[in-house]
């Protein structure tokens, strides 16, 4: 059978030994899961005819598929499971590299005491690092491990460009129900200090001073003292820069401090995090003062840190795409992308004398909850779930964003086009049919029939 595709089992060419009837119709590859943070790719399964041959397949073996026309990779994967091995028409099942990372289950062999049985965990960890950085180590473990050989580049995990004055969020840390009184007294009774680079909330009743440590972005209750002497200077005044006053009061607006507002003290943690203490009134005939602590932080962010038990390379980066608003993919030949989800692996254009079948839809976003793997510890210090280390205002702010972006409609696409096996997840596309559209969305599930070169692909815009 004379085929456009060529075929090697660990180097050597086998196109000639494979019996095409068994050879899969189409190969799957898709973005999947709510948001689709996730990417699957489907295992492919064909025989070969080795009589005559020294050809013999083992468990492991890469098989590659190119492009004869152009030298393009169109699959690669490692021989998972192998039926009628010692026969001369095996059997052979393939995994592509994807499928390695949800099977990978990786961190360092830990043994603990359970019950006085002694149980083996695998536990991986990472301190404050970039993205890239994360899986530049994460993927040098699976590798060592499975033999795979998966990479990125700087451009399949770029640094975000994120203009922080778009994105800050605010969120309630306080307020002090059934306080209140007037302007002064309530300005005497809760304020703000700061001792060499650390931040106090304090509230003074009656000779009790509750103290609470911020720290970035939380509010973490420290004790009760008979003084509050021990926390630095009393500061007052507006100093953030990361927002204006007009955003501190909007917000103070949104939970309920509608009048007469006064900030107290305003002021920049870091770059991607504001305080702000505002007193005001719950409504205007009323001549009491209270006051609210607002948190201010940036959705998303490149830098992270994570403690992992029992997990897969897969479930980590899912969380990692997640919390950075990104797409994840591994393309043929074993690079990994974590892309910003408003930008693309580049574009394609379809034209209609290739199509061989259109179908549009308008669908409703479903309701998406989006959820996390988050390291908690309870008030003990025992661990009460593993994953990434993430401020609890942090991930509201991005389960809401999320909430905001999914509650479009969706329009999408299926396309059936002739001549056409790129390697297309995640390109933003452009058809002549729809001219006067320069895109009709992203690729996010393509299925190819690589014999006959077709490719059903569906498109979907709006997200």
């Amino acid at each position: 059978m004379s085929v456009n595709i060529k075929i090697t089992l660990s180097g050597d060419i086998v196109t000639h030994l494979v019996d095409f009837d068994t050879f899969p119709e189409w190969f799957e590859e898709s973005m999947k899961g709510d948001g689709y943070f996730e990417f699957e790719v489907k295992p492919f399964v064909f025989t070969l005819i080795t009589i005559g041959t020294s050809i013999a397949p083992s468990r492991g073996d890469w098989v590659i598929i190119t492009d004869r026309s152009n030298g393009q990779q169109l699959l690669k994967g490692k021989i998972d499971e192998i039926l009628n091995a010692d026969s001369n028409t095996p059997e052979i099942t393939v995994f592509p590299q994807a499928l390695i990372l949800k099977d990978a289950i990786v961190g360092d062999s830990v043994a603990l005491l359970v019950e006085e049985d002694i149980e083996y965990v695998k536990q991986y960890f990472f301190g404050v690092s970039t993205l890239k950085n994360i899986l530049t180590r994460l993927l040098n473990e699976v590798n060592a491990v499975h033999g795979s050989d998966m990479f990125v580049t700087s451009a399949s995990v770029p640094v975000s460009e994120i203009d922080p004055n778009d994105n800050y969020v605010g969120n309630l840390l306080q307020t002090f129900t059934g306080f209140g009184g007037t302007l002064a007294e309530a300005l005497s009774s809760i304020y703000v200090r700061e001792s060499f680079g650390d931040y106090y909330l304090i509230h003074h009743q009656n000779s009790d001073y509750y103290v609470w440590r911020m720290e970035g972005g939380e509010l973490i209750f420290q004790d009760t003292y008979d003084s509050d002497l021990g926390f630095g200077d009393l500061i007052v005044g507006e100093t953030a820069e990361n927002v204006s006053s007009e955003e501190i009061i909007a917000v103070a607006i949104e939970h309920g401090i509608v009048s007469d507002h006064v900030i107290r003290r305003s002021f920049d943690y870091d770059s991607q995090t504001s305080y702000a203490l505002v007193f005001g009134k719950r409504n205007s005939q009323t001549d009491r003062f209270e006051p609210v602590l607002l948190s201010f932080t940036t959705t998303y962010d490149d830098e992270f840190t994570g403690k992992y038990q029992n997990m897969t390379a897969m479930e980590i980066i899912r969380d990692l795409a997640v919390v950075s608003n990104r797409w994840f993919y591994v393309d043929r030949t074993g690079l990994v992308y974590l892309l910003p989800r408003a930008s693309s692996r580049g574009s394609i254009s379809l034209t209609t004398g290739k199509t061989l079948s259109a179908i549009k839809k308008i669908r409703a976003e479903q309701d998406t909850e989006i959820k996390v793997n988050t390291y908690q510890e309870d008030d003990n210090g025992k661990v009460t779930s593993w994953g990434l280390i993430i401020r609890e205002s942090r991930l509201e702010s991005i389960k809401l964003s999320y909430r905001v972006l999914f509650s479009s409609d969706i329009t999408e696409w299926t396309l059936e086009m002739y001549d056409s096996i790129g390697d297309d997840i995640l390109k933003e596309v452009s058809w002549d049919m729809k001219s006067e559209l320069p895109s009709i969305g992203k690729v996010i599930s393509i299925s190819h029939s690589l014999l006959d070169r077709r490719q059903k692909a569906v498109i979907e815009d709006g997200l």
